[in-house]
C-alpha cells in the first residue's frame, strides 16, 4: 500500500491540473453487458478499484513526466 487510494491520488493530481482517470472499467460492470453472465471477477474488480491511468503519450514532455512523478511521490509521503 502506497499511502492513499487511487481515487484520492486522482483528486490530488487534479488539483495540480494533471489529468488522470480510473483504469478501464471491467466489461462485466458496463451497462452494455448488464444482462451478461459474469463469474468470479474479483481480480478485475480489485484492479479497477485500485488502479489509475496517469498522463502518458509518446509526445509528453519530460518535464511533465517529472512533474507527475514528483506529485505521485510527494502524495505517498502524506
Amino acid at each position: 500500500r502506497y499511502g492513499m487510494g487511487s481515487r484520492d491520488l486522482m483528486a490530488v493530481l487534479g488539483k495540480s491540473n494533471m489529468q488522470s482517470r480510473p483504469l478501464w472499467q471491467p466489461l462485466h460492470q458496463s451497462p452494455a453487458h448488464s444482462d451478461s453472465q459474469a463469474w468470479r471477477c474479483e481480480v478485475a474488480d480489485s484492479i479497477y478499484s485500485r488502479a489509475l491511468s496517469l498522463p502518458c503519450s509518446v509526445g509528453i514532455p519530460e518535464t511533465d513526466v517529472a512533474s507527475v512523478a514528483g506529485t505521485v511521490r510527494m502524495s505517498g509521503n502524506a
